[in-house]
């Protein structure tokens, strides 16, 4: 080169030897050097995984308190090496992206939380962001019955039993439901043909002559989307 500037050079994304030297303002060559050089212009590829409870609803990844959010980055190799991955940021509900592997959900308030993530490699490649929202569920669905009473008696040709309950969930508008009555104790004439278990439905009416005589109970069990 001749004078103070050099040129700027942007070697092809693979393998190059730089050859280069200076001449004075009298012509004195200097003897050419080499470097060997590598590019690594390509961005790092964040995925995100998770290992534990999960359900995608109206767009959110809902998970439980037993889930966990792990961020996995690879870094291409375009045919000449890469620099490998430098570090992966994660930013929850805002906050300033932070270097993480991966994130327990058992730390998060009960709720959606927006989240971003990119990687950035020993370059300084950084990739573009990555948003997705999550979901903390971890509160079972409450479950309330209504009827039959506890110690209410029924008699065969009297009133039929009235199955009635309910169920909600802060997140999950159609929990899975399970109800059945539960034979506890039989107090009377043999089964013969009938069982000491029956599933029943909400809002459901059982005349009592189709049920054994003795002890039963309503058990109802409910479950969320994770």
């Amino acid at each position: 080169t001749r004078g103070r500037t050099a040129p700027s050079l942007r070697p092809p994304e693979r393998p190059a030897t730089i050859h280069f030297g200076s001449v004075d303002r009298v012509g004195n060559q200097e003897v050419l050097a080499s470097t060997a050089v590598v590019l690594d212009a390509t961005p790092p590829e964040t995925s995100a995984a998770v290992e534990g409870p999960q359900a995608t609803q109206a767009g959110v990844l809902w998970l439980s308190a037993h889930s966990t959010l792990t961020l996995m980055a690879q870094d291409p190799d375009s045919g000449s090496g890469a620099s490998g991955v430098g570090a992966t940021l994660l930013s929850v509900d805002g906050s300033t992206p932070s270097a993480v592997g991966n994130l327990a959900m058992a730390g998060l308030a009960e709720g959606p939380h927006p989240l971003a993530f990119f990687s950035v490699d020993r370059v300084d490649n950084a990739e573009g962001r990555k948003e997705r929202t999550i979901g903390l569920d971890a509160s079972a669905p409450s479950i309330a019955i209504a009827s039959p009473a506890a110690g209410a008696r029924y008699l065969t040709g009297g009133d039929p039993v009235a199955v009635v309950f309910s169920t909600a969930d802060a997140f999950d508008a159609e929990p899975a439901v399970s109800a059945r009555l539960h034979q506890l104790e039989d107090r009377g004439t043999p089964r013969g043909v009938r069982p000491g278990l029956v599933a029943v439905l909400a809002d459901q009416s059982i005349a009592p002559a189709d049920l054994d005589d003795g002890l039963w109970e309503l058990q109802v069990s409910a479950t969320d989307f994770v």
